[in-house]
């Protein structure tokens, strides 16, 4: 997976610096505690989620899903494997609201037989204090394990193991996925790579789906740490950061307009 491209970092940074700053303008901010204490709005989870300029080489192409955006309690609890299961997490941790970006294949559909992406799906959840996320964290990973059987992300789950990733944000949880796509003499399986961490009240996730079981946590680890320096730039007010082949640094920002969809 190639890092994130210099024009939808360059985006992304520009956009969070300015809210920052702004942020820090009207005494909203969090002073040497929780940065993510300050008030957040929809458009601030927009921001903060993948977004097309930062699809890896192999998800190019894809287009976002019309099930992609902000996302009342009520509708995301109608896109986890139990619903009802979710409605209760989402009560016992507060949850205060949750943006969704998903990206398929053109047409919707399951993939040619000779590629191998299928979904890329990120996700952003707010919660009103770091005790909420972190328990919402640790309980989705169980509740995931205990899915099998059920639909998630265009499959029915087969099987869902843990690995551990670097620490990445506060706290940080990957999982492993097994799915079957497809109906009847369609049906293929997928392997899905999904890593979560927590910022402050914050949750991100990140998942990619295969049709191939090659292990991809590397991969998806870098883009959720990308996500991280993303975080950082809108709450810390730290330099605009551009990727370069030898790692990363500070760029002057310019003005841009904010991600939308």
């Amino acid at each position: 997976m190639s890092r994130l491209s210099s024009w939808g970092w360059g985006v992304a940074a520009a956009v969070a610096l300015a809210l920052a700053v702004a942020m820090s303008a009207c005494g909203g901010g969090g002073g040497d505690g929780d940065p993510t204490e300050r008030p957040i709005n929809n458009a601030d989870l927009a921001i903060m989620a993948v977004y097309d300029p930062d699809l890896p080489q192999e998800f190019a192409g894809f287009v976002r899903t019309a099930d992609s955006g902000i996302k009342t309690n009520e509708q995301a609890a109608q896109m986890a494997p139990d619903p009802e299961e979710e409605a209760l997490d989402q009560e016992q941790f507060g949850q205060l609201g949750e943006y969704v970006r998903k990206y398929a294949p053109p047409g919707g559909g399951t993939p040619a037989t000779d590629e191998r992406a299928f979904r890329l799906v990120s996700t952003v959840q707010l919660f009103p204090d770091a005790a909420g996320a972190s328990g919402y964290l640790a309980d989705e990973a169980t509740d995931l394990e205990g899915s099998i059987g059920k639909q998630s992300e265009g499959g029915t789950i087969q099987q869902v193991k843990r690995f551990k990733p670097p620490k990445i944000g506060d706290e940080s949880v990957g999982l492993r996925m097994t799915l079957a796509v497809g109906e009847g003499d369609q049906e293929r399986p997928a392997y899905g790579t999904q890593v979560s961490f927590r910022y402050g009240r914050l949750l991100l996730s990140v998942t990619l789906v295969r049709t191939d079981d090659t292990d991809i946590g590397r991969e998806v680890e870098t883009l959720a740490r990308s996500l991280e320096e993303r975080l950082k730039v809108m709450f810390e007010a730290q330099p605009e950061i551009t990727p370069t082949s030898s790692g990363t640094s500070p760029t002057p920002s310019g003005t841009t307009p904010t991600p939308s969809g």
